[in-house]
């Protein structure tokens, strides 16, 4: 649930284990995919694995001999620097032709099927470890938005405030940019000649002036601060609004003499949207677990 705040949705995959249904979701780190189509586009997942590992997936993935070939490959590669051997897991709908138990052909290069490629790379050799055809993408993969976007990628918590924080940022800028101005001290009076009065002189120092000349120093002050400040206030309550980040979510105690009932009826306000989301969350468990069993 707390992925699909962050990363704008979640990427739920089964998978069976030591012949153990599995369902788990995926780190966004370690998949590649079309973010503007998720499920339509094949899905690229990099696992780093320990030559053990690899050694153990011998046993589950019959039909190619390519599990100790690469094995060797990575002893010979290795030596005292030992690594992990990154193996791609690719599944989508690909030409048959990519199929190696199929003849590549023009027909086959515009025929497709959903697969399910493994494939290991050792520097910059690449071996075949299993393959296999499966009836649907969603057989494998389920997405869940946070907030849906076509069939893509979906916008989370954290987009919601990107304008916000622009603005707050621009506020923030011009604020310095106000009191940089407002911080210099300038000179004026009737002496000529005199450049620079500030840069390079020492503390203390006696400017000797001629009969009827005089010197004084004065600085631009500004009265846009508590206008900058109350706008950065506006722009945070706006993102509140939006993500309901209110006093109630982040801990933060009502002022004093506030009534129960009204704190309550708060707190209720603000915790909706994600109670909601909770909901969507069981419901979409639910409906695959059904599915997946």
């Amino acid at each position: 649930f707390p992925v699909t705040i962050m990363y704008g949705g979640v990427l739920v995959k089964k998978y069976e284990y030591k012949d153990t249904l599995r369902i788990d979701t995926i780190d966004w780190k370690n998949v590649y995919f079309n973010a503007a189509n998720i499920l339509g586009s094949p899905i690229i997942e990099k696992h780093n694995m320990q030559p053990s590992e690899l050694a153990e997936k011998s046993t589950v993935w019959t039909g190619y001999d390519s599990v100790e070939e690469v094995l060797k490959t990575y002893a010979k590669q290795a030596k005292n620097k030992p690594t992990t051997i990154d193996v791609y897991e690719i599944t989508g709908e690909l030409p048959v032709s990519l199929d190696p138990d199929e003849i590549e052909n023009a027909t086959n290069d515009v025929k497709f099927e959903t697969y399910c490629f493994y494939i290991a790379g050792v520097g910059k050799k690449k071996f075949l470890l299993y393959k296999e055809k499966i009836e649907d993408i969603k057989d494998k993969y389920r997405y869940l938005p946070w907030e849906a976007i076509g069939l893509g990628l979906g916008k989370g918590v954290w987009e919601e405030g990107f304008q916000s924080q622009i603005w707050t940022n621009d506020q923030f800028i011009q604020m310095k940019n106000a009191l940089d101005l407002s911080g210099k001290v300038f000179t004026k009076g009737t002496v000529k000649g005199i450049g620079n009065a500030i840069v390079g002189v020492d503390n203390g120092h006696h400017f000797e002036l001629k009969p009827n000349e005089d010197i004084e120093a004065f600085q631009l002050s500004t009265n846009a601060i508590p206008l900058f400040i109350e706008n950065i206030n506006l722009f945070e309550q706006q993102y509140n609004r939006i993500s309901s980040t209110f006093d109630a979510n982040t801990g933060e105690q009502p002022p004093s003499g506030t009534p129960l009932g009204q704190t309550q009826i708060l707190n209720q306000v603000a915790n909706s949207p994600f109670q909601y989301q909770q909901e969507v969350w069981g419901i979409f468990l639910n409906e695959h677990y059904r599915d997946w069993e």
